[in-house]
């Protein structure tokens, strides 16, 4: 079927299924909106633009084990694009291969969080970035 993109490795999740939606209001330092209780993958990260302006957006992810925080994805949005996405077999939008103009790359894969550990996020102009992330909790 075209246009069909098969989930690499899934199997039947046991955890709960959540949405966290976050209006961005820190400009320098990133903060946190979300704190794993559980342990949590998260799915997709959508940042929307209210203002119509292109923004750079960062996503971060604090390791309660490490006690580090590491940049996981930055975009530049217009109207609203994706941090992070699920990874899916053929899918060009999320792969492994990095953007050697940017070194980053296209848009983060899923990941998993563990007990402690923390989503942030920043955007250069507050109260114009929402962020909406699909997760699931107790996996």
């Amino acid at each position: 079927m075209p246009g069909y993109a098969n989930p690499v490795q899934t199997v039947a999740s046991q955890g709960s299924p959540k949405s966290v939606s976050f209006l961005i209001n820190q400009t320098t330092a990133p903060t946190a909106f979300y704190t794993a209780t559980t342990k949590t993958k998260v799915s997709a990260v959508l940042a929307k633009n209210t203002i119509g302006t292109i923004l750079p957006v960062s996503l971060y992810v604090y390791r309660d084990s490490d006690e580090e925080t590491y940049l996981t994805s930055e975009v530049r949005v217009l109207n609203q694009k994706y941090l992070v996405q699920q990874l899916v077999s053929g899918d060009a939008r999320v792969d492994d291969s990095q953007d050697q103009v940017l070194d980053r790359y296209k848009v983060a894969a899923d990941f998993v969080l563990n007990v402690g550990d923390q989503l942030k996020a920043t955007c250069p102009i507050t109260d114009a970035i929402v962020l909406t992330v699909n997760l699931e909790e107790g996996i």
